[in-house]
This record gives structure tokens, C-alpha cells and sequence, in this order.
């Protein structure tokens, strides 16, 4: 005897095409949600995704690693991975060995460097995965400034963080040799200006005041730069990251006078 079904949406019939509704309405919820958050990432964070895919910012590679404007000429793209080399070399003669390897772009234009999430500066390191190069920057002394950046970075890891911004940015500038901060004077006596003055900057200053970068920058390097030179050269930052790393806060390691 036939029974009739009084509910007809519970038929097993029913059921299949019910859950096929179902998963494409899902799936294409899920392909509209990660579109969304693919927009906003590149909206919001350009350098991420330029670093994702320079090709995708006007960028083509020039050597390994290294990415630049796609308007520049062969014999630019030449220079530009040769300058990128030697700015690696810089970082590695004070280290010893580099550990580091982001991905460089190099602009050449402004409108390329404002394309990929730069600002005023003349570079930016992101972490040790990608470092920027604006058409001021694109030059040996910023690129192993920046450099020294995702190098300590790379050796530090989360322990980066507790390393002052007057520190990081001036021993960046000692790796850098850059004569902007510091004299051609032996080592420990390359400040401009007196030491004292440095020192009293360094303690009261954290992060530098809007169009005081340069006295922050010259200030932290004179410190680094004879902290560094009384105690042992390189084999000191070598110390810091080692002690750092086994959990020793700053302060207790680098004692400036």
C-alpha cells in the first residue's frame, strides 16, 4: 500500500538538490569574503602585495631577490643588483655571515614608490622579508641601513622588539658608514658633537620628534658608535643578540656612560 509523505521537503529526493544550493551558496559566500579581504590587504597594506607579487606593481626582476622599476633601463637593472650587493657586503663584514634575505624593490620613480606603499622616507624594511628603495634611497649607504634592519631582525625574531629605536636606527647607521651621522674619525670618536649631549638625547628621547629625524638618527649613532667600539667591536652586538635571545632585557646589557 502506498503511504503519501505529508512533509514534502523531507523527501529523499528533495534532500540532493537542497545540499547542492546549499554548497554553491557557501562556496561562493567564502570566494566573495577572500576577494574582499585580497582588495582590502592590497588597499591597505600596498607593500605586502607588491612584495606577493612585484610583477603585478609595474616591478620586474633584475637578479636574484631583486625587483626594480619597470621603466628602468638594462644597464640601471645592472647597477641596481650591483648596489644591492654591495650593500649586502656591508652588512656582512660587520656580521661576519648574513642571514637575511628579503626581497628588494627598488623604485626609481616616485609614482612607482608611493604605487607600493612607500612614503617620505628614502627606504623601509618590513621584518626580513622585504625591504623598499625609493629613487633617493636606491644607493649603497640606505640599502645597508635598511639592511641592517631585517639582518637583526632575522637574528633577534620576537626579541627584536626590545631593542630601542635609537639603538637599531644607530647601529644601522654605523653598519652603513653613513657620513650624514658620523665623521671619518676613528671608531669611538665619530660623533659631531659631544658625547655627552648624545647620550642625554638618546635617554630622553624614544622616538623622534616630527622633522628631528636627523638629530635622532646622529644622536643614536654617536652612542652606538662608542658603546659598540668599547666593547669589542661586532663581537658586542654579537653579545647583545646572544644574551637577548636567552631573555636578558636591554638595559642590563648596554650600559651607556
Amino acid at each position: 500500500m502506498k503511504t503519501d509523505n505529508a512533509d514534502g521537503d523531507n523527501r529523499p529526493g528533495d534532500r540532493k538538490p537542497r545540499r547542492r544550493r546549499w554548497l554553491r551558496r557557501t562556496v561562493a559566500g567564502l570566494v566573495v569574503t577572500l576577494v574582499a579581504a585580497v582588495v582590502g590587504l592590497v588597499v591597505a597594506y600596498p607593500v605586502v602585495a607588491a612584495a606577493a607579487c612585484p610583477g603585478c606593481y609595474g616591478l620586474r626582476k633584475a637578479g636574484p631577490g631583486v625587483y626594480v622599476d619597470g621603466d628602468a633601463t638594462p644597464e640601471q637593472r645592472r647597477q641596481m643588483v650591483d648596489m644591492v650587493a654591495a650593500a649586502r657586503q656591508r652588512v656582512r663584514d660587520f656580521y661576519r655571515d648574513i642571514r637575511s634575505d628579503p626581497r628588494v624593490l627598488v623604485c626609481l620613480s616616485a609614482d612607482c614608490y608611493r604605487h607600493i606603499g612607500g612614503g617620505g622616507e628614502k627606504g623601509r624594511a618590513l621584518l626580513d622579508r622585504v625591504l623598499l628603495l625609493s629613487p633617493d634611497g636606491a644607493n649603497v649607504v640606505i640599502a645597508s641601513h635598511e639592511l641592517a634592519h631585517t639582518e637583526l631582525y632575522r637574528r633577534l625574531g620576537s626579541r627584536y622588539a626590545q631593542v630601542p629605536r635609537w639603538f637599531n636606527e644607530g647601529l644601522a647607521v654605523l653598519i652603513s658608514d653613513d657620513a650624514r651621522y658620523l665623521t671619518a674619525r676613528p671608531a669611538a670618536e665619530r660623533c659631531p658633537i659631544d658625547h655627552p649631549e648624545a647620550l642625554a638625547a638618546t635617554r630622553a628621547t624614544t622616538t623622534p620628534a616630527p622633522g628631528a629625524e636627523q638629530d635622532f638618527y646622529r644622536n643614536g649613532a654617536c652612542v652606538v658608535d662608542r658603546w659598540v667600539a668599547t666593547h669589542g667591536g661586532a663581537d658586542a652586538v654579537h653579545d647583545l643578540i646572544r644574551r637577548l635571545l636567552a631573555g636578558e632585557p636591554f638595559t642590563d646589557i648596554v650600559v651607556t656612560a
